[in-house]
């Protein structure tokens, strides 16, 4: 039963060789379009590589977060299919929580847009993002400068308080360490700066195909 197979593969390999044999005659007799045919092929492949190393770092590469495939983001879909925008609700978060037997933790977050931040430096458009006290420690990131958001600073009565990225506490703070317990104003709420995130740690994750569920 194996003869059909090696005979069918040996002829297809003497005619891969016939063809390789021909090309090469055939680029000797045109140097300059063989010069031609192989700058185009490099600039296409170096062209595709550097599109495609965007797009990963953009897209498809992993978020650097603890145990990434196990974090799925859930939302609301409407009976006839159609995405809720506008998230959930507390009393549906607190259903959720006391109905999963399969989910560890429920964490939220909310894309605020731009935010007003002043403070002795001035005032800032930055973007910001409201999130639950102990929604980095689920991710399992820890400010590499002071401290996580207390429990309970989450909550509209408890106390404000705000995690700040690497790069704009050296940008706007100029490294200095002791910006933790300094206070800020974001659109007009008073906040107190917990700490600074470490280098790197990015949140919201930038459409990253292993954070999507």
């Amino acid at each position: 039963m194996s003869v059909p197979v090696v005979n069918s593969f040996m002829r297809l390999f003497e005619e891969f060789l016939q063809d390789a044999r021909y090309a090469m005659r055939s680029m000797r007799r045109a140097p300059g379009f063989t010069t031609v045919a192989v700058l185009t092929l490099a600039l296409g492949i170096g062209a595709n590589t550097a599109i495609f190393s965007v797009l990963y770092g953009v897209w498809l590469s992993p978020e650097n977060y603890a145990q990434a495939e196990r974090l799925v983001d859930l939302s609301m879909q409407q009976l006839s299919g159609h995405r809720f925008m506008g998230g959930t609700s507390y009393m549906n978060l607190a259903d959720w929580k006391a109905q999963s037997s399969t989910v560890e933790a429920f964490e939220v977050h909310r894309y605020t847009h731009q935010v007003n931040v002043t403070g002795s430096e001035g005032a800032e458009e930055v973007i910001g993002h409201r999130v639950s006290a102990n929604l980095f420690e689920l991710l399992g990131a820890r400010p590499t400068v002071g401290y996580p958001i207390q429990a309970g600073a989450d909550w509209g009565t408890g106390p404000r308080e705000a995690l700040i990225g690497y790069a704009w506490w050296k940008e706007r703070f100029g490294g200095d360490a002791g910006i933790v317990g300094r206070h800020i104003q974001v659109d007009d709420e008073a906040f107190t700066i917990a700490g600074v995130m470490p280098p790197g740690f990015s949140f919201p994750p930038m459409g990253s195909a292993d954070y999507r569920p």
